[in-house]
Order: C-alpha cells, then structure tokens, then sequence
C-alpha cells in the first residue's frame, strides 16, 4: 500500500512490471509477423486475446485508483479551502499523477491491439473475422 494525501491505494508496481514483460514479449511476435507476414487467425486471435486480457487486468488494478477519487478531492479541497481554483488544479494532477502509469499501459494495449488490425488487414485485404463474428 501507498498512501498519497492520507488516503491508502495499493502499490501495484510489480504487477505493472509483469504487464510490460508481457506487452513486451507480445510486442515481439508482433514485430515478427510484420517482418515476415506470417500472422493467421489463430495466432491474431491469440495475440487479441493475450492483449485483451492484459488491458481487463489493467482496469482491476486501476479500480482503487478511480475508486479514491472522491476522498481525494475533499482532501485537496479542505487543505485549500481558500483557494478552490488552486485545490482542483493541485488535484487533478495529483489525480493524473496517480493514473498515469496504468493510462501508459493501457494505451500499449490499444496501440498493438490497432497494429494487429492494420497487419491483418494489410496481409488478408479484409476486417479480420473476430470482428465479422461479433458483429
């Protein structure tokens, strides 16, 4: 646990350092099938799903993040009760701050999620299936 402004989130940086071997080791295969277009369906809907489970377990991490918001800006807003202008400033950055290593991860998770589709669309000139399937 960490506490940030008197309130207690819990500290998941050795979480988020296994996400990122992970991003990495997807990232990886990636970077193999756009060298040799050699990515298919099984091995999209594999690296989609690695990718999205990543990004579900991102948002678990994240909860007690969103969760201290409230008390965190009652907290800034009473240590600068003269000032409301500069208590919502300090807060939201505080509030960014505090977000800002899973928003990074998250947004890996969307980048390759996009790579992947542009890979597949560029090998196969079509949407890949998981998409025609849920639609």
């Amino acid at each position: 646990m960490q506490v940030i402004e008197g309130i207690e989130i819990p500290n998941h940086a050795i979480e988020l350092e296994k996400i990122n071997d992970l991003l990495e080791t997807i990232k990886f295969k990636y970077k193999q099938h756009e060298v040799f277009k050699t990515l298919n369906d099984n091995e999209y809907e594999t690296l989609y799903g690695e990718t999205m489970r990543i990004l579900y377990r991102l948002g678990e991490l994240s909860t007690p993040a969103f969760e201290i918001a409230d008390k965190l800006e009652i907290s800034y807003y009473r240590m600068y009760k003269h000032s409301p202008q500069l208590a919502k400033k300090l807060w939201l950055l505080k509030y960014h701050e505090i977000h800002k290593s899973y928003n990074l991860y998250k947004n890996r998770c969307y980048t390759l999620l996009d790579q992947l589709d542009e890979l597949y669309e560029e090998i196969y000139d079509c949407t890949p299936k998981i998409f025609v399937e849920d639609m």
